[in-house]
């Protein structure tokens, strides 16, 4: 019997531990914790620990070796709660997402320099936009909203702010982003700036960086931090601290739902 309870509970844990990561990656929640290049691997991984879980049930039963198998049934039990009990309330009451405080509590990237590997330039989706030797007639192929806005990524305007040849298709152009609202923390004397930030993800959640992207709404918003909205305006890159900085002046900011593909990478 004690062999027996020793196999349902090291099946169990390994389970359960399988059948969260496989949760998380059939309902797309990994994509809030690891970057597309590994998330096959934590499919891979769930599968192998369900196997491993119904191999060690089907093992054949042996007799215990020693006078304290209770002893060593408690202890077993012990570390099965360790390691199943914070996995299960991570993942049942977790939102999925970065908070206001974890955010406030990371540097804001605003220098395409301070991302590790950054892409030459890309979209929200991590799809690479054309070059910047596509034809004249072509540009950067920035798309427009209804209203002839650009509807322009995060990213892009880190680059713009290094690049004249992508600066100038932006700089006094009617401009839209999508992104989370935050304070902004620096140059912002008057008060009157926040920035829009958008995680960008090199390989997991510990790594994520907020890009962010100073505005200057023509009303102060009443909208709680982290915030989904769509900001309107126009894009400017004025020299402060001695460079070229992106911003969004005149800024019309709607709330709006998150998107499907929430992190950069």
């Amino acid at each position: 019997m004690i062999s027996l309870f020793h196999r349902l509970v090291t099946a169990g844990v390994l389970a359960v531990w399988g059948s969260v990561l496989l949760a998380l990656y059939f309902t797309g929640r990994i994509g809030a914790y690891l970057h597309p290049s590994f998330q096959l691997f934590a499919l891979v991984a769930g599968c192998a620990l369900v196997c491993l879980a119904f191999l060690v049930l089907i093992a054949p039963e042996s007799g215990s070796a020693h006078g304290s198998a209770a002893r060593s049934s408690v202890r077993l039990s012990l570390t099965a709660l360790i390691l199943v009990v914070p996995l299960l309330l991570a993942f049942f009451h977790s939102s999925g997402s970065f908070g206001a405080s974890t955010v406030a509590n990371r540097t804001y990237v605003q220098d395409i320099a301070q991302l590790p590997g950054a892409p030459s330039r890309s979209t929200a989706d991590g799809s690479k936009a054309p070059s910047a030797t596509a034809a004249p007639e072509d540009k950067f192929g920035f798309p427009k909203n209804q209203q002839g806005q650009i509807q322009a990524q995060l990213m892009d305007f880190l680059y713009a702010a290094k690049l004249p040849e992508v600066r100038e298709q932006l700089e006094n152009q009617p401009v839209e982003i999508i992104g989370q609202l935050m304070p902004a923390k620096t140059n912002n004397a008057k008060g009157n700036r926040y920035v829009v930030i958008r995680m960008f993800m090199t390989c997991c959640a510990a790594d994520a960086q907020p890009v962010a992207i100073p505005i200057e709404p023509l009303q102060k918003p009443d909208l709680p931090d982290m915030t989904w909205v769509r900001v309107t305006g126009t894009a400017a890159f004025p020299v402060e601290g001695g460079q070229r900085k992106p911003l969004i002046q005149n800024s019309v900011i709607e709330k709006i739902e998150p998107p499907e593909a929430a992190n950069l990478y």
